[in-house]
């Protein structure tokens, strides 16, 4: 995949995150808001860095899955595209 389409999808992913609904509490809350607040919305027709994929996302993702995991929804993923 070329780098500009890689890079639309990931500031794809920044507006999708920012609309994941939140309840106000809990683990799995405190966790989504963490990577809202690294990975901010870049708005559609504007180009911007994103911190999806940084050491830094990885890091707080382990807190996600962690909550997640314990709360009995287990995170998945689906790969589609790489190598």
């Amino acid at each position: 995949m070329p780098p500009q389409e890689y890079n639309g999808w990931l500031r794809l992913a920044t507006r999708v995150l920012d609309r994941v609904p939140l309840s106000g509490e809990g683990q799995v809350t405190e966790a989504i808001r963490t990577l809202q607040e690294l990975a901010p919305p870049i708005p559609l027709g504007t180009d911007g860095p994103s911190e999806i994929g940084s050491q830094e996302w990885w890091l707080a993702t382990s807190p996600l899955y962690e909550a997640c995991d314990a709360a009995g929804f287990p995170v998945s993923a689906e790969s589609y595209i790489g190598g």
